[in-house]
């Protein structure tokens, strides 16, 4: 941790050097940051690992305003170094899978409300300021260490000089149900089992969300190889989809082997309420990329985007190969994998009407097609089983 100290210190005098405007860029980089802070925690918790005796996700949240601090704690396996440097680094990423996560930008989220953050997990005892975000300060404080550290916990203490009122009432939203499906998408919350936010009875619960919502989980690359009866079809069109998701920018950090890994992991996630819905879903990357469905689905793809993460960049020869092999209806007679795997969730899940359930209005929905300038949108809107939101076709 000294080492990692020392020169992450040395390798921020540089930059003040060569790029004076880097803490303002940074925080413009940032995107949405508080309207997404929330989103961004809990993905990260969502994605850690469990240890070999857990078998519960439990996240308490408490807020106090007159300290004005806001405390997570939370199960999981916990830090190792690998961790301390990936969420001090602005450089690399230690999600070399099907996890999203872009240089440790989406934690730094956290710095436009909080001024710094301790962190206590796995034996390690450390704080970041707003100021050296990249500088990890190892904590010392017996007193600190007793109060906050559990064993099989991670516990991470925010303080700021700001109010807490708007975190703390998207919180109180986020336990009383509303707030799922809406800025952040159950897919998210899978791996936490229950939230609870300071003295408030109501608590989130994922059983009680998964009875709202039917999932599905797609492997691209299994779904596009039995799509081909023709074996030898069949390998030149994978290798060629191969190539073509591996021109991903974060791939460019990877051996051949570690990119091979990842694109035979990249799935995407369909998630419909049971119920029909006002609230248009989103397109996802983890986060909410700003663009709607225009219908009650949440569809995740592990896509590239801004430097914020809250857009989808439109010029991505990564994203336009997998839009392509996700939606695009010319590929399968007329099909897609997307349509496919709705028909699939149809034949599992009976008893739901999902065309029903997907669009309030079809000439609302093809209106917002029409003005979208979304390439993802746009090819969404061309499968097959959208066409019949309007009951004219199957």
């Amino acid at each position: 941790m000294q080492k990692l100290n020392k020169f992450r210190k040395n390798t921020r005098k540089q930059l003040e050097i060569l790029a004076p405007d880097y803490d303002e860029n940074i925080n413009q980089a940032n995107g949405k940051a508080r309207d997404y802070l929330i989103p961004e925690l809990l993905q990260n918790i969502n994605d850690c690992k469990f240890s070999q005796d857990q078998k519960n996700r439990i996240l308490n949240v408490q807020i106090n305003h007159e300290s004005k601090q806001m405390i997570l704690q939370y199960d999981e396996i916990g830090f190792d170094f690998e961790n301390v440097y990936s969420i001090t680094s602005l450089g690399q990423s230690s999600k070399h899978d099907e996890r999203e996560g872009e240089k440790g930008l989406g934690f730094k989220k956290v710095f436009t409300l909080f001024n710094n953050v301790e962190i206590y997990s796995n034996d390690f005892y450390f704080s970041i300021s707003q100021k050296e975000n990249t500088i990890p300060n190892w904590i010392s404080d017996k007193e600190k260490i007793e109060k906050y550290y559990v064993p099989g916990k991670t516990t991470m203490v925010f303080s700021t000089n700001s109010s807490l009122n708007e975190i703390a009432k998207q919180w109180v939203s986020l336990v009383k149900g509303a707030y799922v499906g809406t800025t952040l998408s159950p897919i998210f919350l899978k791996n936490i089992d229950e939230i609870h936010f300071n003295d408030i009875e109501k608590f989130y619960s994922k059983k009680e969300m998964e009875k709202g919502y039917i999932f599905k989980r797609v492997n691209v690359l299994e779904a596009y190889e039995k799509t081909f009866e023709n074996i030898f079809d069949k390998r030149i069109k994978v290798a060629e989809l191969k190539s073509k998701l591996k021109l991903r920018k974060k791939c460019k950090y990877m051996t051949s082997q570690e990119k091979e890994d990842y694109v035979n992991k990249l799935c995407f996630e369909i998630c419909i309420p049971t119920k029909k819905t006002s609230n248009s879903g989103y397109f996802y990357s983890t986060l909410p990329t700003g663009n709607k469905t225009h219908t009650g689905m949440n569809i995740n793809l592990p896509l590239e985007l801004s430097t914020g993460r809250d857009s989808i960049l439109e010029d991505s020869q990564y994203n336009e190969a997998l839009f392509n092999v996700i939606f695009r209806t010319d590929n399968f007679e007329k099909n897609s994998l997307f349509n496919i795997s709705l028909e699939q969730m149809k034949m599992e899940n009976p008893e739901i009407n999902i065309i029903n359930l997907l669009s309030q209005d079809f000439d609302s929905f093809k209106s917002n097609i029409l003005k979208s300038s979304s390439i993802a949108l746009k090819l969404f809107a061309q499968t097959r089983i959208l066409s019949s939101f309007d009951g004219k076709q199957s």
